[in-house]
């Protein structure tokens, strides 16, 4: 509490006690000095107050009788009584002191009559009367105690908001209508962003979510509710987490001046939600791959649930479906209907679980084998309230199964089959070889000479060796293939050479049924990886098999070119086409279409290539429709 005197002491020098030694006039005052709201007052060179306006009176307590006359300190707290006579002493020395400050008041606080704290703000000046020597000192002052209560009132409150914001839990912020960030509480760092202050959110989100964003801030512009959304943000180290965001207008005047945010981080609910999510999609797909589905029969309803499973494994639409255990039989295949319903029934007399398998007859008619597995459960009281389980449609494991076994059918067949050819092929090389000479022997007439017509045997006896002696060898390349002894002799040698050489081989052949045979082939040679022989066998093959499907006038066409690091030959001609159902069967052992039944042969030679051209590392196949004539190609690593 400051100390203010009782009585205040007599004057000495400016005249008697509360009366003005100079008059308002005197020292160059008019009616203003008595009307103005500030308390003005003015001192001599000695520091003693010689002015004091009403207003004066009014903020201080002290009436001008009582204030005139008085050292100039009367309104000055103890505390500030040093510095006061200091700064006196240099006015009076010819300074104006550290009160007098011409650019801003002076704010301190002041002391009533009545020993009371006041907040005032201070202008001082100094001055010379017009008809009064002597400098004076002018001091107009004005209570801000009110505004100085409200301005510590407000920092407290500031303080104690800025507190809140620090120590609050999540991440709080404020942003202007832009979206720069003006503040942000020390979370924003610990959780590991960068300097956000002065940065844009925008800056911190993935660019897929921007959109999103901008979305929000127009949304908030043009309404007063709050918008909360879910976004990702990036941190300093390039690491993504995920946060709840509500973003609040601050308005002035109904303008948005400003967005408080605040952010709650959401990563770990989230990332579980989408794995939970990513589970159930992976069940789902699960179950779809697998055909599993869910069912279950509300016993005191009679009414059965199934999955969308379900619906897919016996071909209905939800409508379609009578909901009842009698509708569920009638799905059921006739002949298994009973059986199912002796199994169901005595599952929920005793309440056990059950396994069945069963077949089902979909609406179009399509007969499918699911296996079915179900548990019963029952209430407080031992009594049968449902039954559940899951139901695998088996249909095309099943189909697998028959298929593995009818492979292995097949297998044991083609060994066998291997068996005999090896068997066959080598007892029929010395008959063959016996014959061939004996042909060789007559056409050389040893035995004498021959007739035009014995010649003409005679050349069918050899061209029936031949072809005899190629089935034989073909027959022994299959036996060396299952052996595992069938070889290569691979070196670099030029495709194109090859080809010629084939096509000039097959040119009588095509002559003879009026065949055009063309060769379109590069300048420059084709230099690929092969076994010469083997690939001459090959391309004899698809030669000889063009000429002998092609109709009379058509044509044929060989042609090679490099493609890559690879060589592709293709094998062209103008005959009937083969269905595209059929193209498998074409590089099977001893499998043959009807036409190639017709015309002869073994079903051997495109199987045999087939093996040639992937053991060189390459590719072989067709391409034809009925009508379209055929082109066979294959492929083969360039040198």
């Amino acid at each position: 509490m400051y100390e203010a005197p009782a009585e205040p002491p007599e004057r000495t020098a400016g005249g008697v006690r509360g009366q003005a030694p100079y008059t308002p006039e005197e020292l160059g005052f008019g009616a203003l000095f008595e009307r103005t709201a500030d308390a003005v007052m003015v001192c001599d060179d000695e520091g003693r107050i010689v002015l004091w306006n009403p207003a004066a009176e009014r903020m201080f307590g002290w009436r001008a009788a009582e204030a005139l006359g008085q050292p100039s300190e009367l309104v000055i707290p103890p505390r500030e009584r040093p510095r006061h006579s200091e700064g006196l002493a240099g006015w009076q020395a010819g300074g104006e002191g550290p009160y007098v400050d011409r650019d801003r008041p002076l704010a301190l606080t002041a002391v009533t009559k009545a020993g009371n704290p006041l907040e005032i703000e201070m202008s001082l000046s100094t001055f010379e009367a017009p008809r009064v020597p002597g400098r004076f000192l002018l001091a107009i002052v004005r209570d801000v105690s009110e505004r100085v209560r409200l301005e510590r009132e407000l920092r407290a409150a500031e303080t104690r908001w800025r507190s809140w914001l620090e120590h609050a839990p999540d991440l709080v912020g404020m942003l202007d209508p832009d979206g720069t960030v003006r503040f942000a509480n020390y979370q924003v760092s610990a959780i590991g962003f960068a300097d956000v202050v002065g940065t844009n959110v925008i800056e911190h989100l993935p660019s897929a979510y921007h959109g999103r964003w901008n979305d929000a801030l127009a949304k908030l512009a043009g309404a007063d509710e709050p918008i909360r959304l879910e976004l990702p943000a990036c941190l300093a180290d390039g690491r993504q987490r995920w946060f709840l965001v509500n973003l609040g207008a601050i308005r002035e005047n109904g303008r948005l001046t400003g967005i408080l945010i605040t952010a709650l981080d959401v990563t770990e609910s989230h990332d579980s939600l989408i794995a939970l999510q990513d589970a159930a999609d992976r069940m789902a797909v699960a179950a779809r791959l697998v055909r599993l589905g869910t069912w279950e029969w509300r016993v005191d309803e009679d009414r059965v649930v199934w999955s969308p499973e379900m619906y897919a494994i016996y071909g209905l639409r939800p409508e379609e479906f009578d909901q009842t255990l009698e509708g569920f039989l009638e799905r059921t295949h006739p002949d298994d209907r009973e059986r199912v319903r002796a199994i169901l029934g005595g599952a929920l007399r005793e309440r056990i679980p059950f396994e069945l398998d069963k077949r089902i007859v979909r609406p179009d008619g399509e007969v499918r084998y699911l296996h079915t597995v179900g548990d019963v459960a029952v209430d407080a009281r031992g009594q049968p309230t449902r039954m559940q389980g899951f139901c695998q449609d088996m249909t095309e494991m099943r189909r697998a199964a028959d298929r593995k076994a009818e492979d292995h059918k097949q297998r044991e067949l083609d060994r066998l089959k291997g068996d005999l050819i090896s068997a066959v092929s080598h007892e029929m090389r010395t008959p063959l070889t016996a014959v061939r000479a004996y042909a060789e022997f007559l056409e050389d007439e040893i035995g004498g000479p021959l007739s035009s017509d014995q010649r003409t045997f005679v050349a069918e006896l050899q061209r029936g060796a031949r072809r005899l002696e190629m089935l034989i060898d073909d027959l022994l390349d299959f036996a060396r293939i299952d052996a595992g002894t069938f070889r290569l002799q691979i070196d670099d040698a030029d495709l194109g050479a090859k080809i010629r050489e084939v096509a000039e081989a097959q040119a009588a052949a095509a002559a003879e049924n009026h065949l055009t045979l063309r060769v379109e082939l590069p300048d420059e040679p084709l230099p690929v990886r092969m076994d010469t022989r083997r690939i001459a066998q090959v391309l004899d093959e698809l030669v000889a098999n063009a000429v002998r499907f092609t109709p009379k006038g058509g044509q044929i066409q060989v042609q090679a070119q490099r493609d890559g690091d690879w060589v592709r030959c293709e094998v062209r001609d103008s005959g009937v086409g083969i269905d595209p159902a059929d193209h498998p069967k074409l590089f099977r052992r001893f499998s043959q279409l009807a036409e190639g039944l017709n015309r002869g042969g073994t079903g051997l030679g495109l199987a045999l290539c087939k093996t040639i051209i992937e053991t060189h590392g390459g590719r072989i196949g067709v391409e034809s429709r009925p009508g379209e004539g055929c082109r066979f190609w294959f492929t083969l690593p360039a040198a």
